[in-house]
């Protein structure tokens, strides 16, 4: 049995019993490639929209398309995310080894030589890593804020 619903804007869409569900995306996917007809026959619909009262009912089981609220994160948890990153690790080891060659080499010289120049690599490093940080810092926490004021 087939049904037909008119519009003026899009003219007239016969409307068949869907076949199984694979016409039909699962939640989340693909849903802009449904034709019009499927949609609105899948999503218990029609051209006209919903009643008061299966909004009312749809309401009750399904709630208001709302963004759910989730635990905000510190300023201090955000910066220190920004230390869980692979290549920031990767950059805190090459600090570690560098204090570590440039006090072994300090000794083997015998030669005397200032802080900076012993570990001039290891403060270069950290201070790109410090970098590094902050930045992604103040970004996140600007997007953190962009969120909640929506």
């Amino acid at each position: 049995m087939s049904e037909a619903l008119c519009s003026r804007l899009i003219g007239c869409v016969h409307l068949e019993p869907l076949e199984p569900q694979e016409k039909l995306p699962k939640s989340g996917s693909n849903w802009h490639a449904v034709e019009i007809g499927d949609a609105i026959q899948a999503l218990q619909s029609d051209f006209n929209g919903l009643s008061h009262e299966e909004i009312e009912a749809r309401l009750r089981e399904f709630g208001y398309n709302e963004m759910r609220k989730r635990k905000r994160a510190s300023p201090l948890q955000i910066f220190l995310s920004q230390f869980r990153n692979v290549f920031t690790i990767i950059l805190l080891i090459a600090i570690v080894i560098s204090v570590f060659l440039g006090w072994y080499e300090s000794q083997a010289l015998h030669e005397p030589r200032t802080l900076i120049e012993t570990y001039i690599d290891s403060i270069v490093i950290g201070s790109i890593v410090i970098l590094n940080a902050v930045v992604g810092f103040f970004q996140e926490y600007r997007s953190e804020k962009a969120i909640e004021a929506m």
